[in-house]
């Protein structure tokens, strides 16, 4: 294993200490359920500075907990792309917004189908994915 101590300027309280973990390979999928298929280079921040976490974030970084992995996009089964949105200047569409006036509905007061308030879940996510 080894250590990284990143500090952005001398005297700068914000400060990152990670633990390189290997290359992690063979892990069950969690998408497809397929063993050995997930392939992944990890390290344990034991302290991450915003702006290192960001840079991470930006490079094709996933974090669960203090543990910060990359998948090995090139030889895992089941590819994971990163969607970032402003928030800010997102905008939902009509359509997005009717279904989430249905989910609304549906976790209030219940709802007689199911089916009909989750029906065009797939095509909001396509359409967000296509933004």
């Amino acid at each position: 294993w080894s250590c990284v101590v990143n500090m952005a300027e001398e005297g700068d309280p914000s400060f990152t200490v990670v633990e390189y973990m290997r290359d992690h390979s063979g892990y069950k999928c969690g998408y497809c359920k397929s063993d050995n298929t997930n392939f992944s280079h990890g390290m344990w921040a034991h302290r991450m500075a915003v702006g290192d976490y960001q840079d991470l974030i930006d490079r094709g970084w996933r974090r669960s907990g203090k543990y910060c992995y990359k998948p090995t996009m090139d030889r895992t089964c089941c590819p994971m792309y990163t969607i970032k949105c402003d928030t800010l200047e997102f905008k939902l569409s009509k359509s997005q917004k009717k279904i989430l006036k249905r989910i609304h509905r549906y976790l209030s007061h219940g709802a007689a189908k199911e089916e009909k308030v989750f029906g065009n879940a797939r095509k909001v996510c396509k359409e967000i994915q296509n933004m």
